[in-house]
């Protein structure tokens, strides 16, 4: 299928260093409101123009296309005044990972850091910039600040009920996360929006469970939204040197006067997801991780020598 872009949509990119070569090889075409409802299946009676730009989800590996996302140019208005149902997926399809062209040969390279944008637009400014600088990167967009999770089961609730289990898409497993450095540049109203702050946050905290290294890209909320808007408004230095002063992620939990209890159920999680990387095990009551002596070591007649493996029960962590 043709581009079938409109001047206007090409300055638009233009604006964010993305070039039609890319958007060709990305399969970024526009739609009449028809073949956008023939294309992702919306339905005659369902109201609204869904004339837009359709961003399709190839698969990394083999090229095909999983699904795709409409960007609407006429979306609806709530009776809120904002704007809605701005973006649109194909009905029934499952949720996947944006990648750009280019990713298949990044994703066991753990020597190449990881971006992770809302936008697809986002994810193609940056791989543009990439491009052009020899910067090695692996953009990726969720669609969406919960756009990583999805269904990943049925389990019946207290009552009998049939509840969704949801969870990261499994698209992540086609990269390699242990030691990988991993840069979360979610748009700027992250530290605004609470929706959105807590879809970093469970992120970065899957991320890290898997032996990540996240790190935080917070965006001037001044200057447009996503990193597509910083580096049309500023440049592509503008948006590496916010990578490069990026801080690192540390869980954070609050404590709260009576809460204790669900304090320590958080603390206890974070554990859970982090056991493998942290080395940590559950010993009865005792919570125990694997240490390599680094010395020699002697207790109760017993000689250790440096370089023994054993488990250890740290006080710190029984608290």
């Amino acid at each position: 299928m043709g581009l079938n872009l409109t001047p206007a949509d090409f300055e638009m990119f233009a604006r964010f260093g993305v070039s039609s070569d890319l958007l060709e090889r990305a399969g970024v075409h526009r739609v009449t409101d028809a073949e956008a409802r023939r294309e992702l299946g919306i339905t005659p009676d369902r109201p609204g123009d869904m004339a837009g730009i359709i961003f399709p989800y190839l698969d990394p590996v083999d090229g095909h296309c999983a699904t795709r996302r409409l960007r609407r140019e006429h979306p609806d208005i709530g009776e809120d005044g904002k704007v809605k149902d701005k973006y649109l997926c194909p009905y029934g399809d499952n949720r996947h990972l944006y990648f750009p062209p280019g990713a298949a040969a990044l994703l066991s390279d753990i020597s190449v850091p990881a971006v992770f944008a809302e936008a697809e637009k986002s994810a193609l400014a940056i791989t543009a910039l990439v491009e052009k600088s020899g910067r090695k990167m692996l953009a990726i967009a969720t669609g969406g600040c919960w756009g990583w999770r999805g269904k990943t089961g049925i389990e019946s609730g207290p009552n009998g009920e049939r509840e969704e289990i949801r969870g990261p898409l499994p698209d992540f497993g086609l990269i390699t996360w242990k030691e990988r450095r991993v840069y979360i540049a979610f748009d700027s109203n992250v530290v605004s929006n609470p929706n959105v702050w807590q879809a970093r946050q469970a992120l970065a905290e899957t991320l890290a469970g898997w032996g990540a290294i996240v790190l935080f890209v917070v965006l001037p909320e001044a200057e447009g939204n996503g990193p597509d808007d910083l580096i049309a408004l500023r440049g592509e230095r503008a948006f590496l040197g916010l990578l490069d002063t990026a801080e690192e992620y540390r869980t954070t939990i609050v404590l709260h006067a009576g809460r204790h209890p669900e304090a320590v159920d958080e603390a206890e999680e974070v554990l859970l997801r982090q056991a493998e990387s942290l080395c940590i095990f559950q010993r009865g009551e005792e919570l125990v991780r694997i240490i390599q002596l680094e010395s020699e070591q002697r207790s109760g007649g017993i000689r250790r020598k440096a370089g023994t493996i054993k488990y250890h029960a740290d006080s710190r962590t029984n608290s």
